[in-house]
């Protein structure tokens, strides 16, 4: 009779299974979890050239109350008012200019607020593919 060690390793397969199965459920969990977020971050994202050019240049400076930064951005987009139904772009963004001079936080937010209630969706149908700046 051979010795243990030299003897092969034989396990029940069920065993196998058995001692398995709560890693390999951990590690599905954390991949259907982590998909799960993935989808969720994918429809957040910006939808046009407009809004991925917002998020580095308004939404950080804004996070950081960096007001020449801000200043700056909404001069640039109150000077490139869309073709079209948009008659108040520039001064809501010349709104919001004049906020973050003064160093208005909640003006410069609701100048961002007023702006986006009143055109986003529009801009989103209308320029889905418009570069900017």
């Amino acid at each position: 009779m051979p010795s243990r060690s030299t003897r092969p390793l034989r396990r029940h397969p069920r065993r196998v299974l058995r001692s398995r199965t709560p890693f390999v459920s951990v590690i599905l969990a954390a991949l259907l979890a982590t998909a799960a977020v993935s989808g969720l971050a994918r429809a957040g994202d910006p939808k046009t050239p407009l809004g991925k050019w917002m998020k580095p240049n308004m939404g950080a400076p804004l996070a950081g109350e960096d007001y020449d930064a801000l200043k700056k951005s909404l001069d640039l987009v109150a000077g490139k008012t869309p073709k079209g139904d948009y008659p108040q772009w520039s001064a809501m963004a010349t709104a919001g200019s004049a906020a973050a001079a003064k160093q208005d936080l909640k003006a410069v937010k609701a100048s961002c607020k007023q702006c986006h209630d009143a055109y986003k969706d529009k801009y989103i149908k209308d320029f889905p593919d418009q570069p900017f700046p």
